[in-house]
């Protein structure tokens, strides 16, 4: 599974309410679409940058694909359709905005993942390595999240879940507490999007 992340700044003179309001229907309305491959979206508010103590209305958006193919089509109907009004809405009230791509390692991507600790494989460390200290610290409750072809100004790694884990010291490991704001998944495969029907 792959993540497009994005990171925005609210401008002062935006309303707070206003924002967040547009971001939850953003995020309904995207998860409507059906869009084959897209597991569901979110956006939380963040007290500071993974990668800079930058301090203000800060967001952070995750938008979950299978895999790659589905980023075109995600940048399409994000800005179609009944999406268009809030995308617009949302965007001309962004200051500035920096995205990145992370791809799922281990772990869960849904669920709790209010606390993040995103950091640098130490110089030296083999991934092999890496991925081991990481399987005897990480619970099946977080996700570890890689960054892609260094796409995105945050760190290489992320571990998010519903609190944070004892990474090593060496790591240098950053942690970004976050609240969520909006989130929307598809439903499941087989389950019932609405009352049942008699036959």
């Amino acid at each position: 599974m792959l993540a497009y992340v994005f990171w925005h700044e609210r401008r002062a003179d935006a309303e707070d309410a206003a924002y967040r309001s547009d971001a939850a229907e953003f995020h309904r309305r995207l998860t409507a679409t059906g869009l084959p491959g897209f597991a569901g979206s979110r956006t939380f508010a963040i007290e500071t940058l993974p990668w800079r103590d930058d301090r203000g209305a800060l967001f952070e958006d995750w938008y979950l694909l299978s895999g790659s193919g589905e980023l075109d089509r995600l940048d399409e109907i994000a800005v179609s359709g009944d999406r268009a009004a809030p995308h617009d809405r949302l965007a001309s009230a962004v200051a500035w905005g920096a995205g990145g791509l992370y791809r799922l390692r281990a772990g869960a991507a849904h669920g709790d993942q209010t606390a993040a600790q995103w950091f640098v494989k130490p110089a030296g460390m083999r991934y092999a390595d890496l991925a081991a200290i990481l399987a005897a610290v990480v619970s099946p409750e977080h996700a570890v999240w890689q960054r892609q072809m260094v796409l995105g100004p945050a760190p290489e790694y992320c571990v998010a879940g519903p609190e944070t884990v004892a990474l090593p010291a060496e790591f240098a490991a950053r942690t970004v507490r976050r609240r969520l704001v909006a989130a929307a998944e598809p439903p499941a495969p087989g389950a019932m999007t609405g009352p049942p029907t008699r036959s």
